[in-house]
């Protein structure tokens, strides 16, 4: 007669960290839908066509220059802007 002792902390362990993948994986969800329904402003650096006096920050009425771009990037808490050559 043979005797099997299985231990059942390497179970713990695994659902452990499927618990952890799964409540990872919901947060980036949630952080990824809010990032999408949240309006997005856009400021962009055009080299060639930078005459925007009102700096509205499109592609169509990109800013004048680049440190123009980002005090209006940081004044309204973007952390990113675009510059595109053109």
């Amino acid at each position: 007669m043979h005797l099997f002792i299985q231990s059942h902390k390497g179970d713990e362990s695994y659902h452990w960290h499927q618990g952890a993948l799964a409540l990872a994986g919901l947060l980036w969800l949630i952080l990824s839908l809010s990032a999408c329904s949240s309006p997005r402003k856009e400021y962009v650096v055009d080299f060639v066509k930078g005459n925007d006096v009102t700096a509205e920050g499109s592609r169509e009425h990109p800013c004048q220059t680049e440190l123009q771009c980002q005090t209006l990037a940081e004044r309204d808490g973007v952390r990113s802007y675009w510059i595109v050559y053109q």
